[in-house]
């Protein structure tokens, strides 16, 4: 058995129940999940979930063969080299997470960090208002500006329940960059995944 770190829709059921596809939870509806251990950390109501998961190969395989199932390699202290570069970038960004910062410089660690921060953050948004961060039919390209003013203002509310710096909040920013810099803004406390430290 090996912790392997992916990136998993969720289901839901009954409307407010949430976990990961294709591993038994709770209210599981996936057929056959894996009854392996896991521990996960959503994207707010974002439909997708960071989980690590302790899973033998064969385990490994099930899960990663889903079309749906982002999966990080087993060592995450690895670099990110030129040839899965723009694979990573496109599958994050499929997911509206922002990945113009990531190169063949960062670990796959560094990136799960950045990537859980900004998860924290929708986390947050979605335990003070309740809602999606993408729930206004905007995308990572779409300026601060022209959002409607109840979500802008429901953004700065969740940065500075964080107390993190807002000044990317404002003008042409678009959501892209503003994610990105929340992301950040989580530093270098840690994030601790079921016992897991990224």
């Amino acid at each position: 058995m090996a912790i392997r770190f992916y990136l998993v829709p969720i289901e839901t059921v009954d409307g407010n129940k949430r976990g990961p596809k294709y591993l038994l939870w709770r209210f599981t509806e996936s057929i056959a999940p894996l009854d392996v251990r896991w521990s996960g950390m959503d994207y707010g109501l974002e439909p997708v979930i960071l989980v690590w998961a302790d899973v033998d190969a064969v385990q490994h395989t099930t899960l990663s063969t889903n079309v749906d199932v982002i999966s990080i390699p087993a060592n995450i202290d690895a670099t990110i080299t030129a040839g899965v570069l723009p694979a990573v970038k496109s599958a994050l960004e499929a997911l509206n997470v922002p990945a113009g910062w990531v190169t063949t410089g960062h670990t796959y660690r560094q990136v799960l960090r950045i990537v859980a921060g900004l998860f924290q953050f929708a986390q947050r948004h979605h335990g003070v208002h309740l809602e999606r961060l993408f729930s206004g039919g905007f995308d990572l390209n779409t300026q601060f500006n022209t959002l409607p003013l109840a979500v802008r203002q429901r953004l700065v509310a969740t940065a500075n329940s964080l107390n993190y710096d807002t000044l990317d909040l404002s003008g042409s920013s678009t959501i892209r960059q503003i994610l990105k810099n929340l992301a950040d803004q989580w530093g270098s406390k840690p994030i601790v995944m079921g016992g897991i430290e990224l």
